[in-house]
């Protein structure tokens, strides 16, 4: 008899990818994303976005943490997961302009590369 497989042992569950799911960029990418974006800091307790909007910026973490999160059915927040230096932001949203499904606050005061939405398309084509 074979045990039932729960959700934790699934190898396609991207919550157990963690590098693919939320990759670190290198030095070069780095300096690739900031020719087509702007520096900015943001204060701790800043929310670049929130759950709903449309059209949101892409953020590059080059410093600081960004806590994506959501609240379940009774309300309770809850962390999906925490962007850290070398890592960035991201939506289908970017690409099919839908309502955001989460929201995000600087946990500790951050330094981004933010790359607007119009000028996110133009990103994309050139690399």
């Amino acid at each position: 008899m074979t045990s039932a497989t729960t959700i934790t042992d699934d190898p396609t569950d991207p919550f157990l990818r963690q590098a693919q799911t939320y990759p670190q960029l290198n030095a070069e990418q780095i300096e690739r994303v900031r020719t087509h974006g702007a520096e900015e800091v943001f204060a701790k307790g800043t929310m670049p976005y929130e759950r709903g909007q449309r059209g949101v910026d892409f953020f590059l973490v080059l410093s600081g943490r960004i806590e994506v999160f959501d609240f379940d059915e009774l309300g309770r927040r809850y962390v999906l997961t925490t962007h850290r230096e070398r890592q960035f932001t991201g939506e289908m949203n970017f690409f099919n302009h839908r309502e955001i499904l989460v929201s995000v606050v600087v946990t500790a005061e951050a330094r981004v590369v933010r790359i607007r939405r119009e000028q996110f398309q133009k990103f994309m084509a050139a690399e």
